[in-house]
């Protein structure tokens, strides 16, 4: 049986089921896969004590609500709303009855403390870090006036969440080559190379996640993040199921050497044929084609001997 509760502005609290919230949180701007049932059933594998708790219209629609997550802290158990509530910060009287109703729930849990990380956007930057709007304080004086308490900015990696979020705007981009285009000359040069190194994507099932959690260690040291390890991917992987993918990058050595012998080979033939050309009438043309041609051949080589070099370590890396 769900407890529900009548507020004076229309809406009903009640606790939602798991699929009740899932359909909130796909609907809501603001949804993610932070606040689904998927993330509780991860939290819950760690020992927390889950709850959907939300508002409901007078059709018993949810139309705001939060998945919170209670743990064991030093002090008391310690509520967390990670990237939520799923409510406007504009709609004042929905983040007030959303609030009432999380203040009643963690004192009948006896929580000592809620506490939440909006996804609601602070303030927008470019893709050199630099500002492009001005800050949204009206987000933090909506919270602050119903009694939470601002803890202030962080940068770097956080431990919980991050505050720093990188979302590319794929407006007017319909395929792969509009998408490359987008970057800048240096990132497209990068993709090429790959391309051309015998890159492959591809997805790793349950039985390959050490892969995963090997690479993300050596990211997490180098870094200086937190590490999850391989445990915690398997019970990600089980709570997400099919929503989850863990994709690796691998170079598959055969390939890129292959790639790499046939462009020294097509090389060496053009600069022969240069020399040959310059023996008979040397232009300044020819000339300078021949020390572009050459430095390619060079940087080509280059890399046929780095291929090498990698094959000692294996036929896929």
């Amino acid at each position: 049986m769900q407890h529900e509760e009548k507020m004076s502005a229309g809406w009903s609290v009640r606790e939602l089921t798991g699929k009740q919230f899932d359909e909130l949180s796909a609907n809501s701007a603001l949804g993610g896969f932070q606040q689904t049932s998927a993330m509780a059933r991860l939290a819950a594998s760690d020992g927390a004590d889950t709850q959907f708790l939300g508002l409901t219209d007078e059709h018993g629609t949810p139309v705001a609500g939060a998945m919170v997550a209670y743990t064991k802290g030093r002090f008391g158990l310690e509520g967390s709303i990670w990237l939520g509530p799923l409510c406007d910060s504009a709609n004042k009287e929905q983040l007030t009855a959303l609030t009432v109703a999380l203040r009643a729930a963690a004192h009948k849990r006896g929580a000592i403390s809620v506490t939440c990380w909006p996804a609601q956007v602070y303030r927008l930057h470019d893709s050199n870090g630099e500002p492009t709007e001005n800050p949204d304080n009206a987000l933090i004086d909506a919270y602050v006036s119903l009694g939470w308490r601002h803890a202030g900015f962080t940068r770097g990696y956080a431990s919980i969440v991050n505050r720093w979020n990188y979302v590319k705007d794929l407006d007017g981009i319909a395929d792969e080559r509009a998408l490359l285009k987008s970057y800048d000359k240096r990132t497209q040069w990068s993709v090429k190379r790959a391309a051309s190194m015998g890159v492959h994507v591809r997805e790793l099932d349950d039985s390959e996640l050490k892969v995963f959690a090997d690479i993300e260690q050596a990211t997490a040291e180098r870094r200086s993040f937190e590490y999850r390890g391989e445990e915690y991917f398997h019970r990600f992987k089980k709570a997400y199921g099919s929503s989850a993918h863990f994709m690796v990058a691998e170079i598959h050595i055969a390939e890129y050497k292959a790639d790499m012998e046939a462009k020294v080979d097509a090389l060496k033939a053009k600069v022969d044929t240069l020399k040959t050309k310059i023996a008979e009438r040397e232009t300044t043309r020819l000339t300078r084609q021949l020390g572009e041609e050459s430095r390619n051949l060079a940087a080509a080589e280059k890399r046929l001997a780095e291929a090498g070099a990698l094959a000692r370590k294996g036929d896929v890396l």
